[in-house]
């Protein structure tokens, strides 16, 4: 059990770390920010990396604070990606606007082929949430079945989906998920 702080030592932690609090904050902001390209969430995780110094402030080095705050920021970013949806909604995909057109009419044809060979069941459950933007309660009581059953269907059609996008295509983003560059693996008709 930790030994509780006494008066002294409750203030030249808080002191610190204000002081390193002021010096680091706007580099880590930034460093988070340019990695996620979302500011909101960049003050989440700031503030989070900032909470875990605080709970670790004892046991600091002072000289390797800095680097100790970026692998925490680096760790805290890494966590954001793997906590977020982890497939890109069909129609966001198909709606980037950082194809071509000549290269959105490829995706699209590609796609529509891949879709055919999802289950029908899976196949319609994430036409309507992904295109049509059906709310999955409202699908979920169309089909008579439940919330959780519809989730696991798109869930899976989602994954589905993406390994098949992957294994026909090679589609490079950016640090913000956009297209920067897609080209076709096989003969699917994608780069036509």
């Amino acid at each position: 059990m930790l030994a509780p702080y006494n008066n002294m030592t409750m203030f030249i932690t808080m002191n610190m770390t204000e002081t390193i609090y002021e010096e680091h904050r706007l580099e880590l902001i930034n460093f988070i920010n340019q990695k996620i390209g979302n500011f909101s969430d960049a003050e989440d995780l700031l503030h989070d990396t900032f909470k875990k110094m605080i709970v670790n402030a004892e046991t600091l080095d002072e000289s390797r604070v800095r680097s100790w705050l970026f692998h925490v920021a680096r760790n805290a970013i890494v966590d954001y990606y793997r906590k977020k949806k982890s497939f890109v909604e069909l129609s966001d995909l198909l709606e980037d606007e950082s194809y071509t057109e000549p290269e959105r009419d490829g995706l699209k044809r590609c796609i529509q082929g891949m879709m055919l060979e999802l289950p029908e069941a899976d196949r319609l459950a994430l036409i309507e949430s992904d295109l049509e933007r059906i709310p999955q309660k409202e699908i979920a009581a169309r089909l008579n079945i439940s919330h959780t059953a519809v989730k696991s269907r798109i869930q899976r059609s989602r994954k589905r989906l993406h390994e098949m996008v992957n294994d026909c295509c090679v589609i490079e983003r950016d640090s913000l998920g956009r297209v920067m560059q897609q080209e076709c693996k096989s003969s699917c008709g994608c780069s036509d």
